[in-house]
């Protein structure tokens, strides 16, 4: 009877095993090909980030107004402190007006070419004069100037490797998501488009929506096949594999095996646990049964 009041408690969950696809730009790194003349095409379209550059370390005054930025300007100009004069006209801290070490193309892209050129063309410890952007209007002081040493070809080759192989995995990934779509709506199935696609079909036993064995117990998944699970358990069982999104840059597409509806164990194979569990519920009702006679007698 406690069996059966209780059957939640001992019911197995749904199950499912499935299988699935994952598309990761790792996962076709290996069959991209480079050639030294790729290698250095990209390193002549990332001279600014291969050459040898200067940085320098700039403090800003922005301001919404030319007339305020001028007249903030002609203060500096004449000797006030470019600190105190930025919290006068603007409220700023002097953390407000660190912008940090930039190269003039860095700040370019921040700003505008003709801010760069403004605060790449002044001496160290010297204001410019206001110069506008989209932002507004902006005083610059550089406080420290450094250089950067560039790499030369041979330095960078592996890195550039890396870097190349992973943006071409990245659009070869899209291009093969819409193939694999394509092979989908043709009807191919599982091991036709693993094959195909020279992407591994991996098999998923028989797990619950939170990835526990039919004992309560996780499974070993890989931390993308965990992740799979909800979309997993929301899915038909005739429903047609497609391609979701995971995360950034990965996708998967899954297709299930076999649905083991929510079963209720047997009494039999459960029964040193149900029987735990009654004994444990009997004593809370006569603690409590013996409880309530104390307290009766103690208000008497």
């Amino acid at each position: 009877a406690f069996y059966k009041e209780n059957i939640d408690a001992y019911t197995v969950p749904e199950m499912r095993s499935f299988r699935y696809i994952l598309l990761t730009p790792e996962a076709i790194e290996p069959s991209i090909k480079l050639t030294e003349a790729d290698l250095k095409q990209y390193y002549d379209a990332h001279a600014d980030q291969y050459a040898g550059a200067e940085k320098r370390a700039i403090q800003q005054i922005l301001l919404g107004d030319e007339a305020t930025a001028r007249a903030a300007y002609e203060r500096i100009r004449r000797g006030e402190d470019f600190v105190k004069v930025a919290a006068d006209v603007g409220g700023f801290s002097e953390s407000d007006l660190d912008l940090g070490e930039l190269t003039r193309k860095q700040l370019a892209t921040d700003t505008s070419e003709a801010a760069a050129a403004a605060a790449f063309g002044m001496p160290q410890g010297t204001a410019t004069s206001p110069v506008e952007s989209e932002l507004g209007w902006h005083i610059f002081r550089t406080t420290g100037i450094s250089q950067v040493k560039g790499r030369s070809f041979d330095e960078v080759k592996d890195e550039i490797t890396r870097n190349l192989r992973r943006e071409r995995a990245i659009d070869r990934l899209y291009e093969i998501s819409r193939q694999i779509e394509d092979a989908l709506a043709n009807g191919d199935d599982f091991a036709a488009i693993g094959k195909q696609f020279n992407l591994p079909v991996v098999s998923v036993p028989g797990v619950t929506r939170f990835g526990l064995d039919r004992n309560g117990q996780p499974v070993a998944l890989a931390q993308h096949a965990r992740e799979m699970l909800g979309q997993v358990f929301d899915m038909r069982q005739d429903e047609d594999p497609m391609i979701h999104e995971l995360e950034k840059d990965t996708y998967y597409l899954a297709q299930i095996d076999q649905i083991t509806p929510a079963t209720p164990r047997p009494l039999a194979e459960v029964k040193d646990q149900v029987t735990a569990n009654w004994r444990a519920d009997q004593m809370t009702k006569k603690a409590q049964a013996e409880a309530e006679a104390i307290l009766a007698a103690v208000k008497k």
